[in-house]
């Protein structure tokens, strides 16, 4: 019988989809388990088109770009931002 851990840590990322075509950005929110924060972090840095938060925006907008930009603790506590992105358009969506 497999050991299951559940010494795992719940994350939520933040992910912006931007459809630039379409001229229309969508931000996902994306449940996440590591054993820490650097592991999830080493993880979206080298398999992020793995996660796919584009399967939860419209279809047929054309080319897009997918980009990770907060990630939040299990209480929702911000535990890191992208300090190179404008959350502008992010704070303008969350009124």
């Amino acid at each position: 019988m497999p050991v299951v851990r559940n010494d795992l840590e719940k994350f939520t990322v933040l992910w912006e989809v931007n459809y630039y075509d379409a001229e229309k950005v969508f931000f996902v929110r994306e449940g996440n388990t590591a054993e820490s924060l650097d592991d999830l972090m080493d993880d979206l840095g080298e398999n992020a088109v793995d996660h796919e938060p584009e399967n939860e925006t419209p279809v047929g907008l054309g080319d897009f770009d997918i980009e990770w930009i907060k990630i939040l603790d299990n209480n929702d506590n911000e535990v890191w931002r992208d300090k190179d992105y404008d959350f502008t358009e992010y704070e303008k969506e969350k009124l």
